[in-house]
């Protein structure tokens, strides 16, 4: 009678723990296809806008990866500049940043702008420059290496050609926030931004970047470094 029941007890056991595995298991493939498509990085939203190319436009950089960077923010003359400010779907820059005067206050946002007419970079320099998508800041953080002193970040790719990106900060209501040691900008994914920050140790100083794509007040006023298609 024991090993009977103890026989089906150990049944019920196998197939609650297979159940487990195979949830487990789908848990974990639903996470890497998330991370490899990166929330529509292969597909483009609808409403793809052509816009004449700009002579104000930056130039692009082959850095060895899947896309072309900007050599400078939008709204920059060179690339020691940070540009002009925006917020998340807007493409004009403004005197206050606040939830009243914001594009999408009280209206549901679209969750990724690239190549729209919300895409900042699209709309002032227009051609093929864009946003980046989160995969595209993921691929930057991973495949590329970070230098340089207090006052600014080189990113060199894996061919050796590199950019630099000029210390930033955001704006908020009427004010600028100042750089001190960071520097932010939008991603086409909905209020999300990536992050540069110089971090000063015994051991040495350095720059770190944050590719995990924070959420932050869309109405904030950050820059916007653009990217090209190959």
């Amino acid at each position: 009678m024991h090993s009977r029941f103890g026989g089906v007890y150990r049944d019920i056991y196998i197939k609650v723990s297979m159940k487990r595995g195979i949830i487990l298991l789908a848990f974990c493939c639903l996470f890497i296809y998330s991370c490899s498509n990166d929330e529509g990085d292969k597909s483009l939203p609808e409403g793809q806008m052509t816009v004449p190319l700009s002579d104000e436009a930056g130039i692009p950089v082959d850095l060895g990866l899947s896309v072309l960077w900007s050599d400078r923010y939008v709204g920059a003359d060179s690339p020691e500049e940070s540009g002009d400010y925006f917020a998340w779907g807007e493409v004009e820059p403004k005197e206050r940043y606040d939830k009243e005067n914001y594009k999408f206050n009280n209206i549901e946002p679209p969750i990724l702008i690239h190549g729209t007419e919300h895409d900042a970079a699209r709309m002032n320099w227009g051609g093929k420059w864009r946003l980046p998508t989160l995969g595209e800041l993921h691929e930057l953080k991973e495949k590329s290496t970070l230098s340089g002193g207090p006052s600014g970040c080189t990113v060199t790719g894996p061919n050796g050609n590199s950019i630099y990106f000029a210390l930033t900060s955001f704006r908020y209501g009427d004010k600028l926030y100042r750089p001190v040691d960071d520097i932010c900008g939008w991603s086409s994914h909905r209020s999300q931004y990536w992050q540069f920050w110089y971090c000063k140790t015994a051991q040495g100083d350095y720059w770190a970047f944050d590719a995990t794509w924070s959420v932050v007040a869309p109405q904030d006023g950050y820059c916007v470094r653009a990217v090209m298609d190959k």
